[in-house]
C-alpha cells in the first residue's frame, strides 16, 4: 500500500469537507427547506480545488491515459527517449497553463465571491497550483526516463 504524502492529505482532506458541506446543505434543506446560504459557493471551490490536484495526484502516479503503441514497439533506449520527450513535452504546456493561471488570478484577486466575501483569486489559484505541480512532476518523470537511457 502506498503511503500518502502531503498532496493526497490535501485532496483527502479536500473530499471530506465536500462531503460534508454538501450533506449539511442537504440535510438542513430536507429538515428546514432553508439550506445555509454559503455551503454552495464553498462545494464548487472545494470541488475545483479537489479536481484540480486530484489530476497533479494522478499525474505524480502516472496514471493518467496514455496511448503508448509507439514507445513499445521501437526499441528500449528509443522508447525511453520517446517518453522523455513526450515528458518535456508536458511540462511545457503545463508550465504555459501556470503561466496563464497566474494572469487570470492576477486579474480576478479584486472581484469577490457573493455568499462568502472570498477573493476570486482563491478559487481561480487552483489552476496555477495544479499546473505547477504537474509540470514538476513531468519534468522528474523525463529525468527518470533520461537517466535510464545513458545506463
Amino acid at each position: 500500500m502506498r503511503r500518502l504524502g502531503p498532496l493526497e492529505w490535501g485532496v483527502f482532506v479536500l473530499m471530506l469537507a465536500l462531503a460534508v458541506v454538501v450533506f449539511s446543505q442537504v440535510a438542513l434543506r430536507y429538515l428546514t427547506y432553508q439550506p445555509l446560504a454559503w455551503t454552495e459557493e464553498v462545494a464548487r471551490y472545494a470541488f475545483i480545488w479537489l479536481s484540480l490536484l486530484g489530476a497533479a495526484v494522478g499525474g505524480r502516479r502516472g496514471a493518467h491515459f496514455a496511448v503508448d503503441l509507439l514507445p513499445r514497439r521501437l526499441p528500449p533506449r528509443a522508447g525511453r527517449m520517446l517518453r522523455a520527450g513526450i515528458r518535456l513535452t508536458e511540462a511545457g504546456f503545463y508550465g504555459l497553463l501556470a503561466w496563464s493561471g497566474l494572469q487570470i488570478v492576477r486579474v480576478t484577486h479584486l472581484q469577490r465571491s457573493a455568499s462568502i466575501d472570498l477573493p476570486m483569486s482563491i478559487p481561480y489559484a487552483a489552476i496555477p497550483v495544479a499546473a505547477l505541480l504537474l509540470c514538476l512532476f513531468s519534468l522528474r518523470q523525463a529525468a527518470g526516463e533520461l537517466r535510464a537511457t545513458l545506463r
